[in-house]
């Protein structure tokens, strides 16, 4: 609710503004501007439709299962429209490198036992970013992230 009532004009006015002012003083090039997104994935993305009698009381579960699983990926993409092998999270205690076999060339992986993103998981993607950016440019390096609690933790 609050990410969408902070969704306005003079908010979305504001962000642009100060990007400018950040922009300008620090001379931040395109090519090492990156948006960082993280967002969750069903496994399976059309849901099949499911005939029951009415008033039937364990549809929503058999319909939800019928979903997948939940798969976290984080995305990195310059300005100019390049981008870094994506970081998969699945909800697992224990990652297994057979997980991302057929994934995107240099696509990296790990294990989270809600699929989100945690602090341990961040700092393996930190990694996996640094490793796919050009040292010079992470000099010089501003990147986008929606802020989530773990990130928060680990600032703090």
């Amino acid at each position: 609710m609050a990410r969408a009532t902070a969704f306005n004009c003079y908010t979305v006015g504001e962000f642009f503004t100060n990007l400018k002012d950040v922009r300008l003083r620090h001379k931040f090039q395109p090519q090492n501007i990156y948006n960082v997104d993280e967002t969750g994935l069903t496994t399976v993305q059309k849901p099949v439709k499911v005939i029951a009698k009415k008033g039937d009381k364990q549809v929503g579960r058999i319909t939800s299962a019928e979903r997948g699983t939940l798969v976290t990926v984080c995305c990195a993409v310059k300005a100019i429209g390049n981008s870094i092998p994506p970081f998969f999270i699945f909800p697992r205690v224990h990652f297994k490198g057979s997980m991302i076999n057929g994934g995107p060339p240099g696509c990296v992986g790990a294990a989270n036992p809600s699929g989100w993103m945690n602090i341990a998981t961040f700092l393996e993607w930190m990694k996996h970013f640094i490793q796919n950016v050009n040292v010079h440019q992470l000099i010089q390096c501003f990147y986008f992230l929606t802020t989530t609690r773990a990130m928060f933790q680990l600032f703090v």
